[in-house]
């Protein structure tokens, strides 16, 4: 009898657990395929994808993806431009900037597109932010979201509002 009661209240647990996960593996596929990923260090939506949202989603940059990108710059993004998987506008980033992000001269904007949609641990937040205002960050605009990539902090940021 125990043993039911047990498994019978471990279903919620199990099912949320599941939702956060595909929820993780469907902004994955936002990424480029290009862009080895690791670890995921944090995923928000603020629906869960239940309907459009804005969210933040950190992920770890593979070692060798990030030394490569070191090495070649700018260069290294020559065509990455397509979300894994799909072929349509909606997935789609335009030409790869290097940082600072021009658009976050003002902390409103920075503010709005990451605080405003996350509730991530400070540390990662204020390690986000250098991301996004580093001069050896790579960053590109896509259709209602922006990636951004530092070898430095060997993380992919992306971000999105709809």
């Amino acid at each position: 009898m125990n043993k039911v009661v047990f498994s019978i209240a471990l279903i919620p647990f199990l099912t949320v657990g599941y939702i956060y996960w595909l929820n993780d593996q469907h902004n994955r596929k936002l990424v480029p395929a290009q862009l080895i990923l690791k670890g995921t260090r944090y995923s928000n939506n603020d629906s869960l994808g239940l309907r459009e949202s804005c969210g933040v989603h950190v992920y770890d940059l593979d070692p060798v993806m990030m030394e490569r990108i070191k090495n070649e710059g700018i260069k290294f993004f020559r065509g990455v431009t397509q979300s894994r998987g799909h072929s349509d506008f909606h997935h789609k980033f335009g030409d790869w900037q290097n940082g600072p992000r021009k658009d976050w001269k003002k902390s409103e904007i920075w503010v709005s597109e990451v605080l405003d949609c996350s509730n991530m641990n400070r540390e990662l937040e204020e390690t986000v932010i250098k991301v996004g205002l580093s001069q050896s960050s790579y960053y590109s605009l896509g259709y209602e979201k922006v990636i951004m990539v530092s070898p430095d902090h060997g993380l992919v940021v992306l971000t999105h509002n709809g």
